[in-house]
């Protein structure tokens, strides 16, 4: 039985639990709305010259503004969140550092994992049009990866891991592990938008959640979900740069061996976990400890429910955009 921190109320843990939920699906829904209507807006704003900036001026700026942005909008959502839960009890992120040399094993080992994924995933999705474009740059080459790493490797490693391993998959661990880490991972791929990219980036979210619970720390997933991200930005200038047969042979040449380091690493990592009991964290928070009933007809809040259509109709219209536009 759980309390309300306010009159000491008793409350049940599926009351408590549902609560949580709703609060998770709200803060999504923000998610969803911060996203449409402030991400463009640096690109919409700056691109129009007014400042007299030079073009390679503009869009480095445009592309550091959209970083800020980015970052807006997954820390409003946290605060959503909080300000719904209120006084109720609620679980900060573990941010303390606790590893130990199978660190080594399991990051190569969930990066060369999720490259195999994607790149099934992308091959049984490929019917799909892709509305992804990359418009042409008047940055050099080096610019251009400088800020990709910022955006797209970085910023989304830490930030996103901090609110779907460190605010959402926390917040509902005390009613279940397996249940937590699916949401967790159901809502981290939805929010990507792309019927193309659901399956990887959800298995991805499962082994994230895995590993957050492993090390009882965020900073083991925001690793591997830099290098994973960095292996995106790689492959894509290796693929603008070449031409012809070569175009294609050094990304498949390249994800090969990445795969092929997974399975190896993933095989050593198991063995090593086989052997030896997982480290215990340094600032150790006991899980599951309040586990309901009948987790998913309680889960099904409407507040959910509606983040999952949202996203859907997101995806359903990326697709319609590629159709009629590409």
């Amino acid at each position: 039985m759980n309390y309300e921190l306010t009159d000491l109320r008793p409350v049940s843990n599926e009351t408590a639990f549902r609560k949580t939920v709703t609060a998770v699906g709200l803060s999504l829904i923000s998610l969803v709305l911060f996203f449409n209507s402030l991400y463009g807006l640096p690109t919409l704003f700056l691109s129009s010259g007014i400042f007299g900036m030079s073009e390679a001026v503009t869009e480095i700026v445009c592309s550091l503004a959209e970083s800020v942005v980015y970052i807006l909008c997954l820390l409003l959502p946290i605060l959503v969140f909080k300000i719904i839960m209120g006084k109720s009890e609620r679980t900060r992120p573990f941010l303390g550092v606790s590893a130990d040399a199978g660190l080594f094993l399991v990051i190569p080992a969930v990066v060369g994992l999720n490259t195999a994924i994607s790149f099934l995933n992308f091959e049984i999705f490929s019917f799909l049009p892709s509305a992804y474009a990359t418009p042409e740059s008047a940055l050099p080459d080096s610019v251009n990866i400088i800020l990709e790493l910022i955006g797209t490797a970085l910023i989304p490693a830490v930030f996103e891991e901090l609110y779907f391993r460190g605010c959402i998959l926390t917040n509902l661990l005390p009613y279940g592990k397996t249940g937590a880490v699916f949401i967790s991972a159901f809502t981290f791929a939805l929010m990507h938008g792309s019927f193309q990219k659901f399956l990887h980036t959800f298995c991805a979210g499962l082994m994230l959640g895995c590993v957050y619970l492993l090390y009882r720390s965020i900073w083991p997933g925001v690793l591997i979900h830099f290098f994973n991200n960095l292996i995106s930005v790689m492959s894509y200038g290796w693929i603008g740069k070449a031409s012809g047969i070569f175009a294609a042979v050094p990304m498949l040449v390249t994800e090969l061996a990445i795969m092929t380091a997974g399975l190896a690493f993933s095989a050593l990592f198991l063995i090593r976990l086989y052997k030896k009991k997982p480290p215990m964290p340094l600032s150790y928070v006991p899980v599951e400890d309040r586990p309901v009933e009948n987790y998913l007809s309680n889960a099904a809040r409407p507040t959910l429910i509606i983040y999952t259509v949202l996203a859907v109709v997101m995806a359903a219209g990326n697709v319609l955009y590629a159709i009629f536009y590409f």
